[in-house]
């Protein structure tokens, strides 16, 4: 968490940004850190299932230590912490971590006055959803009544990572059997059983994976409030899907003995914009085989009704860089101009500069009590 004089510093008009990488190996022990180097890049963050964190990153390389090697810094089996940070005015340095990233394809340059090496990275779920491993070579089969951390612990070894997942509550057992064909991937899985229990599933920027259910977000507090009177503030788009709203979401499954399994989710609160009695019947239907129990498929049915009574109505902010919004925080935007109100907002997406200037880019829904049948 950052300290309160960072926050302070954040503020203030003008500012030195500082960034710092830690190279490391394959188990995500540090080789090497570097403050100086980085010309130019950009870190994507979206608040989803699977990858959630990716980068693109210049680095200067007249001395040519980037040229890829399996003794060097940059090879395939190696990942690197990325910090973004300020110096602050009593001369001190301080970081926010930004993720752990593994590396996808670099490219060596040399020009006439250039020598340069362009990186792209992606977070460790790369390593389990093909992009850079994670492809079965062989059909995989957990039982049903198999302890849930018990399964996403042997996926994650399967994968080569090193870092014990973080699973809450750890009561949970398969319902059905988890089957993924050869040529499926490790991720398929963990995407499989997310969907199964409507929970999330990602890596934090630590490198753990974690294995949860949503926060309530209506429990959160504001990690940033965007005022038009402050200058981190550029300006924003207030925006609203007229072709994406739904309030009522059914969620069809699959049980064992092929009995029906179904969840149902109406917007019927008395204030709400988009209750059923103010806009009329708007309905989704979700057939999901992997789901088998109606516990499940009510939970899910829920948790996709929250979504779309969400994702209806959205804000995209521009500012000065903000590094310690992360995606999935609570933001508040005041400007009457174009109808915000101090209304909170939930970032589901966010495009941080890597550079010493540039804009941040934040996508972020609407947060609005849902009152369910």
């Amino acid at each position: 968490m950052a300290s309160a004089n960072y926050i302070t510093a954040l503020r203030e008009p003008t500012r030195k940004p500082i960034y710092k990488i830690e190279w490391m190996d394959k188990n995500e022990v540090v080789i090497d850190e570097i403050i100086t180097d980085l010309i130019d890049g950009e870190m994507t963050a979206s608040l989803e299932n699977g990858v959630r964190r990716t980068c693109n990153l210049t680095l200067e390389n007249s001395d040519g230590r980037y040229i890829p090697d399996p003794d060097g810094l940059i090879y395939v089996s190696k990942k690197f912490k990325l910090y973004s940070g300020l110096t602050l005015s009593d001369g001190t340095e301080e970081f926010v971590p930004q993720g752990i990233f593994n590396l996808g394809n670099p490219v060596v340059s040399s020009n006439f006055a250039e020598k340069i090496v362009q990186i792209e990275a992606y977070d460790n779920f790369s390593l389990l959803n093909g992009t850079l491993g994670g492809t079965l070579a062989e059909d995989y089969v957990y039982d049903s009544g198999s302890l849930l951390t018990e399964v996403v612990t042997s996926i994650c070894s399967d994968a080569g990572i090193i870092k014990s997942p973080i699973i809450y509550p750890n009561s949970e057992v398969l319902p059905i059997n988890l089957v993924e064909d050869i040529s499926g991937t490790l991720g398929d899985m963990l995407l499989v059983l997310a969907n199964m229990f409507a929970w999330v599933v990602f890596f934090d920027v630590d490198g753990r994976l974690r294995f949860e259910p949503p926060v309530d977000e209506s429990l959160a507090g504001s990690t940033w409030d965007f005022l038009t009177t402050e200058v981190t503030y550029i300006g924003s788009d207030h925006n609203y899907d007229n072709l994406k709203i739904y309030n009522n979401v059914i969620v069809l499954g699959e049980s064992f003995y092929g009995n029906s399994v179904r969840g149902q989710a109406q917007d019927t609160g008395l204030f709400s914009d988009t209750a059923i009695a103010k806009i009329g019947l708007k309905t989704l239907v979700i057939d999901d085989s992997n789901i088998s129990r109606d516990e499940d498929a009510q939970a899910k049915a829920e948790h996709e009704l929250k979504l779309a009574i969400q994702r209806y109505e959205y804000g995209d902010i521009r500012s000065i860089p903000i590094d310690v919004i992360s995606e999935g925080d609570i933001i508040t935007i005041e400007d009457e101009s174009n109808g915000f109100n101090r209304d909170r907002y939930l970032v589901k997406q966010l495009n941080l500069p890597i550079s010493f200037n540039g804009t941040q880019n934040i996508r972020a829904w609407k947060v609005r009590d849902v009152s369910f049948l």
